[in-house]
C-alpha cells in the first residue's frame, strides 16, 4: 500500500503534512509576530545594559524579573542569532576558564561609532571602548599599520585585561 494521499505537485515521498513542517518548505522560516515580540524582548534586555555586553543567560535573567518568563534556550539563540545576521547586534567572545562564550551588545551609534578596539576584564567581562578620538592609541596604530603596508582591522581589536575592581 502506497503512503498518504498527495496531489500530483507533491512529489510521492513527501507528504503535504511533512512538507509544512520542514523549515526549507513551510511557512516556520520567515519571520511572524510571535518572533518579531520575542526579538523585541531580547532588544530590550539588551538595552537596559547600557551600553554593557551581556551573556544569553542574563538576558533570560532580565525577562524572568520583568515579563515572568524566559524563553527557551533554542529560542533565545535563534532570535540572537537572526538580530546578528540583521545588523541589529553585535557579538564578542569572550574566553574564560578554557571555554569560550558569547557576549550581546547593541551596536554602537552616532559619530565615531565604529569601534576599533575595547578593554575587556578577564574575570567580569567588563567591557570599555575606546574610540579612534579618545587618545593616541589610534595614531600609533594607523602609523604602524601604514608603516608596514598592512590596512586596519575592519573588526575591533579586543585587549584583554583585568579592571581595578578584580585586580
Amino acid at each position: 500500500m502506497r503512503g498518504p494521499a498527495t496531489d500530483d505537485s507533491t512529489p510521492s515521498y513527501l507528504s503535504r503534512r511533512s512538507r509544512a513542517r520542514h523549515s526549507v518548505f513551510g511557512t516556520h522560516s520567515c519571520v511572524t509576530e510571535r518572533t518579531l515580540a520575542q526579538h523585541g524582548w531580547i532588544l530590550d534586555a539588551i538595552a537596559q545594559a547600557q551600553g554593557r555586553s551581556v551573556s544569553a543567560g542574563e538576558i533570560n535573567q532580565y525577562l524572568l524579573k520583568h515579563r515572568g518568563s524566559t524563553l527557551l534556550p533554542h529560542t533565545l539563540y535563534r532570535g540572537l542569532k537572526y538580530l546578528l545576521e540583521d545588523g541589529q547586534l553585535t557579538r564578542e567572545w569572550f574566553g574564560r576558564n578554557g571555554r569560550a562564550s558569547a557576549l550581546y551588545r547593541l551596536p554602537a551609534q552616532g559619530p565615531g561609532a565604529r569601534l576599533r578596539a575595547r578593554l575587556v576584564c578577564l574575570a567580569c567581562a567588563r567591557t570599555v571602548e575606546l574610540r579612534p578620538d579618545e587618545g593616541a592609541w589610534f595614531a600609533a596604530l594607523s602609523e604602524a599599520c601604514e608603516a608596514n603596508g598592512m590596512a586596519l582591522p575592519s573588526e575591533p581589536l579586543t585587549i584583554g585585561t583585568t579592571c581595578r575592581d578584580c585586580g
